[in-house]
């Protein structure tokens, strides 16, 4: 599929990319949301399993048996790879399937999954990685200039790794030529970029900071009497505090409330990409025009 055919392909500012983001989440709210959170929901066996196991460890720690340490380290590393696991396939699914529909393709949904499965989700989490790893390197490295060189590294990673996965999906690139494209056209303009992204991590933290809390009212009284426990023992124990999150129930509605919003990263994302590819094909154009009719070039300047 062609880039130039997809329906927001072409100039945009903030409100034709913030409005286009909800535009085609209402489009194909069904599937995104379906599939978002079934995804979701494939995690839960696992999250459920060691969550539990990092808090009992937790609770052994602090009553001084420090043997279990190398189990929390265990457990929080298998979470963090389920994690990984998971958001980038709903990343990648989202993103390739936007990119179909709204490029005029007629694939239908098991073709769209089978792709993101079968040929983006290992590049993905390759490109997901080296992210993370540049991520960690250049905080450490910030933190030699102090909190603000740390929180401006961020910042600048952030910003020009952004669009990585919608340049994977799309440019079906390699995955270093994945990262250095993503990068080359952040920096074409990246104040604005790096504008239009915090505003929306802005909305979207915000909305999921007040979902999230929809999902705790029903445990709201159960949390407040464990707070309550755990201050009246001699020897405090927190590990029933947030033994709610670890209910099935919890995590289901949780998993639901997720997936309402989740896929708007992936929508806006896709969105910033093909807002600077067409700043950079623009580009290229007019290099182009130069490198074949340089005479024009000279006139301009001798009138």
């Amino acid at each position: 599929m062609e880039a130039e055919k997809f329906s927001y392909y072409g100039p945009a500012n903030l409100e034709t990319v913030f409005s286009g983001t909800f535009d085609i989440y209402r489009r194909h709210f069904g599937w995104l949301f379906f599939i978002t959170f079934l995804a979701l929901l494939l995690s839960l066996p696992a999250v459920s399993h060691y969550s539990i196991g990092n808090m009992s460890a937790l609770y052994d720690i602090e009553n001084n048996d420090l043997s279990k340490l190398a189990e929390i380290y265990k457990n929080a590393g298998i979470l963090v790879l389920v994690s990984l696991v998971i958001q980038t396939f709903i990343h990648l699914f989202v993103v390739n399937y936007v990119f179909h529909k709204e490029s005029g393709s007629e694939a239908g949904l098991g073709t769209i999954l089978a792709q993101t499965v079968g040929r983006f989700l290992l590049p993905g989490m390759i490109v997901m990685v080296i992210v993370i790893m540049a991520f960690t390197v250049g905080t450490v490295l910030g933190l030699l200039a102090l909190i603000i060189g740390s929180l401006f590294a961020l910042l600048f990673l952030a910003t020009v790794f952004f669009p990585v996965l919608p340049v994977l999906v799309v440019e079906r690139t390699g995955i270093f030529r994945t990262i250095g494209r993503s990068f080359r056209l952040v920096m074409n303009d990246f104040w604005h970029t790096l504008g239009y992204i915090l505003l929306f991590l802005l909305f979207y933290i915000m909305a999921s900071m007040i979902l999230s809390t929809l999902t705790m009212i029903p445990y709201a009284g159960r949390f407040i009497r464990e707070i309550f426990t755990a201050m009246s023992q001699p020897a405090p124990d927190s590990s029933g505090i947030l033994s709610f999150m670890t209910n099935p129930v919890y995590l289901g509605l949780n998993s639901l409330v997720s997936a309402l919003i989740t896929p708007l990263m992936p929508i806006f994302s896709l969105l910033i990409y093909f807002r600077l590819r067409y700043l950079d094909d623009e580009k290229q154009k007019r290099s182009q025009t130069t490198m074949e009719h340089p005479e024009d070039d000279t006139r301009d300047l001798l009138q």
